[in-house]
């Protein structure tokens, strides 16, 4: 996906969705472009689309923030 890593896309989904940055500012932070950002963000809003889950839980909002790097944003 996009030559980043599951990690570096989680916390980049982290920055967008709770600290309200940009994909430029994003980028910046990760090192990689804004077109990379925008281009993973793509995919990743692309196969959310297509999850068949069905537990509420399982959807968005259902995980801390940060739940990924083991800190739980409060």
């Amino acid at each position: 996906m996009s030559g980043m890593t599951d990690t570096q896309i989680l916390h980049a989904l982290h920055l967008r969705d709770h600290e309200g940055l940009t994909f430029s500012k994003i980028g910046e932070a990760l090192g990689v472009s804004r077109a990379s950002i925008s281009g993973a963000f793509r995919r990743v809003d692309r196969e959310q689309l297509a999850c068949r889950c069905v537990k509420a839980q399982n959807k968005d909002g259902g995980m801390p923030a940060l739940w990924w790097a083991g800190e739980v944003a409060t």
